[in-house]
């Protein structure tokens, strides 16, 4: 079970990030969109749950896509920015729901699919959230996770950062976690596309409520090029440094 700690935490760093996250930029590539629908299989058909919707980014990209898109998120910053974009963008196969998805309150096998972005290196329980993917998409239907997953011997340093960077942050999970939170539940053998995601450092920063001073974030940054022990491949041009988060898409079809 997740703390309620914890849980309070995601819900102020995001009741400020609303809109900060929502306007910058690398949320909005165009690579991870695609990758999604691709994994998730859409063809226009289908009913989709986004689980932790966040400010409705990936809800707005897939609404074309398919039926309907549904997308749930704890924050309620978050769920009125995503209506908000929503509804400026004239979709009407949009709808948002405040809750809390290790417990979405939908029936067993409601969607066709499930997708979750940006969204496990917050949890502490997430296998709870995957059960709950997983549990209302219906048989033969996809799950898709898409979320950072550094290599393992970089994985701690990452997290030390990232944590600094984003209190709400927990671990990012490996690789090899990822997939191995599919076999838990029996989904078959995952498909799996990665990509990295360019951001420069203080626009990333700008956009986030950090633990730690802006300096200390820098320098650990400066210190990491040409070692990569965070796993970000860190880089520094012109006085500002830039950071490539390294992304996984996994997919699975549930049995």
């Amino acid at each position: 079970m997740k703390s309620d700690t914890h849980q309070a935490e995601i819900i102020r760093q995001f009741t400020l990030q609303a809109v900060p996250f929502a306007r910058h930029q690398a949320h909005s590539v165009q690579e991870s969109f695609d990758f999604i629908r691709d994994a998730a299989r859409l063809n226009g058909t289908q009913s989709i749950l986004d689980a932790g919707c966040g400010p409705g980014l990936v809800c707005c990209a897939l609404a074309p896509h398919c039926r309907e898109i549904t997308g749930v998120d704890v924050t309620r910053a978050m769920i009125d920015e995503a209506a908000r974009r929503a509804a400026e963008a004239g979709l009407k196969n949009t709808r948002f729901v405040e809750g809390d998805i290790a417990a979405l309150p939908f029936a067993d096998g409601a969607f066709d699919a499930a997708v979750s972005r940006y969204v496990f290196h917050h949890l502490e329980n997430p296998l709870a959230v995957l059960q709950e993917m997983a549990r209302i998409t219906r048989p033969g239907g996809r799950v898709v996770i898409c979320d950072a997953s550094p290599a393992a011997a970089c994985r701690d340093n990452y997290d030390r950062f990232e944590k600094l960077r984003d209190p709400s942050h927990t671990s990012a999970l490996t690789l090899e976690e990822l997939i191995a939170l599919g076999e838990t539940f029996d989904l078959g053998e995952a498909s799996v596309q990665r990509f990295g995601l360019p951001m420069e450092l203080d626009s990333l920063v700008d956009s986030s409520f950090p633990a730690g001073e802006r300096d200390e974030l820098r320098a650990i940054i400066r210190g990491d090029i040409g070692r990569n022990a965070c796993g970000f491949s860190a880089r520094e041009e012109a006085d500002r440094l830039f950071i490539t988060f390294p992304i996984t898409v996994a997919g699975w079809t549930k049995a």
